[in-house]
């Protein structure tokens, strides 16, 4: 299996990028999103995924070990292929998408184009619990020891999901506790948080 390529991107498509390493070219079909980051002569490092199927072998490429972990997670639903699964990288981030699923939103999965409404339910559902450490862990690395300092970055983590501050702010008062990692912290305040919506 290839796991990562660093190259230089020499050819550029619509949903697709060519890297050259080692004088191979490799052709790695990525989402529209990460195509805008992405410009000729560029030396990047992609996650990547092999699939391997029936009408031939792709191989995707992800910006992070976020993006390659959520799609190794979304490609475990039933239904979801690879092609739906690089649909909806291109719609939301993993952070984005660990938020909907610990706050049971599906209508965040919705609006990514070819899923409905029992798709996105079963998304939710599926996901339940498998997307908590994309956020934890990020947030993990981060995270000063002092405890203003964590609680400010849950706070701006919050904010950064889509929760206006005063949410963000109360939800960290609601569930801080000595004994408890940042991880668990943003799992606990997203949870206060599925009820606080409106």
């Amino acid at each position: 299996m290839i796991a990562s390529l660093r190259g230089t991107v020499v050819e550029l498509g619509a949903s697709s990028a060519v890297l050259d390493v080692g004088g191979v070219g490799y052709e790695v079909a990525i989402t529209a999103r990460h195509r805008r980051d992405l410009h000729l002569g560029d030396d990047v490092r992609l996650r990547t995924a092999l699939v391997v199927r029936d009408d031939g072998v792709v191989l995707y490429g992800f910006e992070d070990h976020e993006h390659r972990v959520l799609f190794d997670a979304l490609t475990q639903v039933s239904g979801v292929g690879p092609k739906l699964a690089m649909a909806v990288l291109g719609e939301i981030t993993p952070a984005q998408a660990a938020s909907a699923v610990a706050s049971e939103q599906d209508a965040v999965f919705r609006k990514v184009p070819g899923i409905g409404p029992k798709m996105a339910k079963l998304m939710i559902v599926s996901l339940a619990g498998k997307l908590d450490a994309l956020v934890g862990q990020a947030l993990d690395e981060r995270t000063p020891s002092t405890s203003s300092s964590a609680t400010g970055e849950l706070v701006s983590a919050l904010e950064g999901l889509g929760w206006r501050r005063d949410q963000a702010q109360g939800a960290v008062a609601a569930v801080a506790g000595e004994e408890k990692s940042a991880s668990e912290m943003l799992r606990d305040a997203l949870r206060y948080l599925s009820g606080d919506v409106g």
